[in-house]
C-alpha cells in the first residue's frame, strides 16, 4: 500500500522533463587587481585610528563562531544544536 502511494504521489507531483524553467543567475566578478584582505585591514585600522565602531565587531565575529561551533555539534552529535543565550552554551 505504501508503495502505491508513493507512485501515485509521484506521477502527480514530480516536475515533467522540459517543465522547470532555468534558474536565473547573476555573476560578480571583483575588478582587477582588488584585494578583500587589503580592504578588510583598511577597515579595521581605520576604526581604530578614527575609534569608529568597525563594521565586523567583536559580537559579530562571536556569533559568527557559535554559529559554526553548533553546526559541528550537530553534525558530530547527530543532533539539533540548541544555543542557550543566558548560560552561553549548546544545547543538545
Amino acid at each position: 500500500m505504501k508503495a502505491e502511494y508513493a507512485e501515485r504521489w509521484h506521477a502527480e507531483h514530480d516536475p515533467k522533463p522540459a517543465t522547470q524553467t532555468a534558474i536565473e543567475t547573476t555573476s560578480f566578478y571583483a575588478p582587477p587587481g582588488y584585494d578583500e584582505d587589503r580592504e578588510h585591514l583598511w577597515n579595521f585600522f581605520e576604526s581604530v585610528r578614527t575609534r569608529r565602531p568597525s563594521v565586523e565587531d567583536a559580537t559579530f565575529g562571536n556569533n559568527t563562531a557559535v554559529a559554526c561551533h553548533m553546526a559541528n555539534y550537530s553534525y558530530f552529535h547527530k543532533a539539533i544544536a540548541v544555543w542557550d543565550g543566558a548560560k552561553r552554551e549548546i544545547k543538545g
